[in-house]
């Protein structure tokens, strides 16, 4: 396994894909097929379009999200990231809650399992989801 190329991969996903908007670098990063283990993903058929979906629904609630990569650490097939989400939700309604132009500053944790082309077969998400509505939930 190439562990500086499965990290490098994630850092791409977080800087390309949630930071720029780029839905292009997930298939270069996720295989195809690839499995989730997130609550939020229940009715979506694979770890790409989970994250395809996440991003575009996370980049219409808060047009200035900024996805910080605070720590990583990998090991054999596996890359786990802390990671802090940043924004304003000024945009689309974001987990039911319409947009009030409330601050978001929220931590999550992000764990994949990699094949050996270096392409994320399998993941594990904490996002900070419980954070994130408290916050623009707020009065």
């Amino acid at each position: 396994m190439n562990v500086e190329r499965n990290r490098a991969a994630v850092l791409r996903v977080y800087e390309w894909g949630f930071n720029q908007g780029r839905l292009d670098v997930v298939d270069d990063c996720i295989a195809p097929g690839a499995g989730h283990e997130h609550a939020l993903a229940a009715d979506e058929p694979d770890l790409a379009t989970h994250v395809r979906n996440v991003i575009l629904m996370l980049r219409a609630a808060m047009p200035d999200l900024y996805v910080t990569i605070e720590d990583s650490v990998a090991e054999g097939d596996r890359v786990v990231v802390r990671f802090r989400t940043t924004g304003t939700h000024s945009g689309s309604p974001l987990f039911g809650v319409r947009a009030r132009g409330k601050a978001v500053d929220a931590a999550g944790f992000h764990a994949l399992q990699f094949d050996d082309k270096g392409r994320a077969v399998r993941d594990w998400v904490m996002p900070g989801v419980d954070e994130i509505v408290r916050q623009i939930s707020a009065a």
